[in-house]
């Protein structure tokens, strides 16, 4: 018995993640079409944190337009439970006029029954980490553990930070970060639910922050704006390679209107 055993576990192998930067040619994105950073890990200027609204997310995959941009065929699951209280995107480290990605030859996370040999499975190497993951990061269009955003998040972004080979960091990082911000988003939810279905000025929301934040409305919402993400911009900092203070965002080309509706 003990042998069969042994012999069942040895045939089981994990499933290794898909690899969202395998087919990524340029490791540095620039909006001006010059020079805007070097690619390598740990050089660039400052952390974007994104939040996401899963309810507009779900709504906008139907119109096909995803928001993560990771594939616009997707759909969220029929009876999915969408809190309204804004989820992780992710954490990106910029450049002031671009951003890099994809910048180290990472391992994909794995899942499975087993570890797979060099890979990073949180269920199994992390268990408590993988149980908050899919409490306030999760992605209500995966069937799966690999088509979790933090799968895709590390892989393009995560291998462009000071510690670009270190998913457990980068998970942990990002969740201190989520926690840093959660009076400042119960109060979001709050100005949400006081305006119950109405239109919402942005002052109430940036008044929320210290520093200029973005507010991101579904370029595909009808027949009126509706914010899908909000995002704060982050010092780095030089010992840690992790966010450091809150500086002012520059607006993103979809900023809400001064008026939206908060799903």
């Amino acid at each position: 018995m003990i042998f069969s055993v042994a012999l069942f576990v040895g045939v089981v192998s994990a499933t290794l993640c898909a690899n969202d930067c395998a087919n990524v040619t340029s490791h540095v994105v620039c909006f001006n079409g010059t020079s805007c950073g070097s690619g390598k890990p740990g050089q660039f200027d400052f952390f974007a944190f994104s939040q996401i609204s899963l309810i507009q997310y779900c709504s906008a995959l139907t119109r096909n337009y995803d928001p993560t941009a990771r594939n616009a065929s997707r759909r969220c699951a029929p009876h999915a439970k969408l809190s309204p209280i804004l989820s992780i995107h992710g954490l990106w480290p910029n450049y002031f006029h671009g951003y890099p990605q994809c910048c180290s030859n990472a391992q994909p996370f794995s899942s499975g029954p087993v570890a797979s040999p060099g890979s990073f499975d949180p269920e199994i190497d992390a268990p408590a980490l993988f149980a908050r993951l899919l409490r306030v990061w999760s992605d209500p269009a995966a069937t799966d553990a690999c088509g979790q955003m933090w799968n895709h998040e590390y892989l393009k972004h995560a291998t462009c930070m000071l510690r670009p080979l270190d998913p457990r960091w980068f998970l942990n990082v990002t969740l201190a970060l989520r926690d840093f911000l959660a009076p400042r988003t119960m109060a979001v939810e709050r100005v949400r639910v006081a305006a119950q279905g109405a239109l919402i000025d942005e002052s109430l929301i940036r008044g929320l922050y210290p520093r200029a934040v973005q507010i991101v409305c579904d370029p595909s919402a009808r027949p009126a704006p509706q914010l899908v993400e909000l995002r704060t911009c982050w010092s780095v900092s030089q010992l840690t390679g992790e966010p450091e203070q809150q500086i002012d965002c520059t607006p993103d080309r979809f900023e809400c209107p001064k008026q939206f509706f908060i799903p």
